[in-house]
């Protein structure tokens, strides 16, 4: 029974890879991705808290807190420095217009995971998710 070897991995690999990489290497790169792969999938599956209370903050102060039972629901911020339209979904929030230059709370898209938050400078605005995994973190003073 000669060209069919029933070895293992190392057998099965390039001759290049074989010739450098020793059975050791292979199973510390293989519980890398491993562990890459559990850590992955456990922070998408808990990161996945939309739902929760927003708050939205305009110059630092709390100007309003949204509840996700409200549904789909729109508001309109006008400040002096400019407006925004911020929609608020049962699983998370958008600003969806926004008179400021650069637009890049309209462009940041939905926020829909605790961690995230919408932040617009010129019109100083920010909305976040009220959870229990902040911890009771404040504004602090690069958000003020």
């Amino acid at each position: 029974m000669e060209g069919k070897s029933g070895g293992g991995l190392h057998e099965r690999l390039p001759s290049f890879i074989a010739e450098t990489m020793t059975k050791a290497d292979i199973l510390i790169i293989a519980s890398i991705i491993s562990i890459a792969a559990i850590c992955y999938a456990a922070f998408n599956y808990f990161g996945r808290d939309g739902g929760h209370n927003a708050i939205i903050y305009l110059g630092g102060e709390v100007y309003e807190k949204v509840s996700a039972a409200d549904g789909i629901r729109e508001i309109i911020i006008s400040t002096p420095h400019g407006s925004s339209t911020v929609t608020f979904y049962p699983d998370g929030f958008a600003v969806t217009a926004a008179d400021c230059p650069a637009l890049d709370c309209v462009r940041s898209g939905k926020a829909s995971k605790y961690y995230q938050s919408i932040v617009c400078l010129p019109n100083r605005l920010l909305i976040r998710f009220e959870t229990d995994r902040q911890g009771g973190l404040e504004l602090d003073a690069l958000t003020k």
